[in-house]
């Protein structure tokens, strides 16, 4: 029972990622993009 809770969770978080992640324009995109590299040097 446990395992099938945990996969219903990942499942579930996953979609959810995927589908915020779909509706970031790619202009965030470019933003979050160089906010990293500047962080990185």
């Amino acid at each position: 029972m446990k395992k099938i809770f945990i996969i219903f969770v990942l499942l579930a978080s996953a979609f959810s990622f995927a589908s915020s992640y779909k509706q970031t324009d790619s202009g965030e995109l470019e933003k979050m993009k160089s906010f990293e590299d500047e962080r990185a040097t």
